[in-house]
């Protein structure tokens, strides 16, 4: 891992050592492999189920009822996200902008 962030290093600065930018990398990369690994069951959950039958499938997530389950959640992220550029565009003074997003989809 060391050669792969040393390379990243160079790719970054066009430096050999830059003390700075290892760090950060180390820490970015810490922070993210361990997110990833934390949540190996979760994932593993999601698109391969539990023993006996662990495989994790690569086509996507299996179950009708998961799938149903995930698209309520993104279902409620977009409109939620749909709200905030609403509200957004409003105190922007931008009352156009607000009426399109809120007639939008």
């Amino acid at each position: 891992m060391q050669k792969i962030h040393s390379a990243m290093v160079r790719t970054l600065t066009n430096r050999e050592k830059d003390e700075e930018t290892r760090t950060r990398i180390l820490r970015i990369y810490e922070t993210f492999s361990g997110y990833v690994h934390a949540n190996y069951a979760h994932v593993m959950q999601n698109y391969g189920g539990r023993p006996p039958d662990l495989s994790f499938n690569l086509a996507g997530v299996p179950s009708v009822r998961l799938r149903e389950d995930h698209m309520e959640l993104v279902e409620q992220a977009f409109l939620s996200v749909r709200h905030v550029m609403a509200f957004t565009a409003g105190a922007l003074g931008k009352p156009s902008l607000h009426r399109d997003i809120m007639q939008c989809c």
